[in-house]
């Protein structure tokens, strides 16, 4: 938004910053609050005030002061609309703050990554730009994918460019599958590619699957812990 359509007060003081309120009870935040309370008095009064952290102020006491000043006693103010010029019906809290200039360029901080190393127990890409890690999705971005409705983008994210990890499962308990060599495996004969489980003596019921490898890990995890978790797949369907 361009300054000359900022918002005004009477006095022709245009806003510089205009903050979301939602981010005060997210970030808890209630400090920026206070210092623009008692920048306003200070200003006013052309004194200055210690503002260290973590002290004890008497709020009301400060908003006595501002009230006795000529000001609402809870640092709002009307405002003119910038591009129409009328009056804002409601009161907006306005007040001075300390912001400082970070030195965050786009130039330094590009970065992309379309393959490359993967971590030895994750599989997953490492963390950082140091090591040629990937990018993190992390959960705004995930709700935001979801509210959307990318479905395919967020599975393609989240498994396929990820971690995707084949492997082959008992479709009647639900455990991983054992694979073996046909040459000793009996009766089943004229493969290399045989798989069955150990807990049913299952050869047949078997399903191929494709899940997140932090997901196998997380499964055998628990196993080691005595805790077995079962996967229901789709009779005849390779999910």
């Amino acid at each position: 938004m361009r300054g000359i359509d900022m918002p005004f007060t009477k006095w022709g003081i245009r806003l510089d910053i205009i903050k979301n309120p939602n981010a005060i009870p997210l970030r808890m935040s209630t400090a920026q609050l206070c210092e623009c309370l008692f920048g306003k008095i200070v200003t006013l009064k052309d004194m200055k005030m210690n503002g260290t952290a973590f002290e004890d102020y008497d709020i009301d006491a400060m908003k006595y002061t501002l009230e006795s000043l000529g000001y609402q006693r809870e640092c709002e103010e009307y405002f003119n609309n910038g591009m129409l010029g009328k009056m804002i019906k409601t009161m907006i809290f306005i007040g001075p703050t300390y912001y400082q200039r970070l030195k965050h360029m786009v130039q330094d901080k590009m970065y992309a990554r379309s393959r490359g190393c993967v971590t030895f127990l994750t599989c997953q890409a490492p963390e950082g730009r140091s090591r040629e890690g990937g990018l993190q999705l992390g959960e705004m971005e995930r709700d935001a994918v979801i509210a959307y409705g990318l479905a395919k983008f967020f599975k393609e994210r989240m498994l396929d460019c990820a971690d995707a990890y084949s492997t082959y499962v008992c479709g009647m308990c639900g455990i991983f599958a054992r694979g073996v060599d046909s040459r000793y495996s009996e009766p089943v004969t004229g493969t290399d590619d045989v798989y069955y489980c150990s807990k049913c003596n299952n050869y047949t019921d078997i399903h191929q699957i494709m899940i997140p490898y932090a997901f196998k890990l997380m499964l055998q995890e628990l196993m080691a812990m005595n805790i077995v978790l079962c996967i229901k797949v789709q009779k005849h369907q390779i999910v």
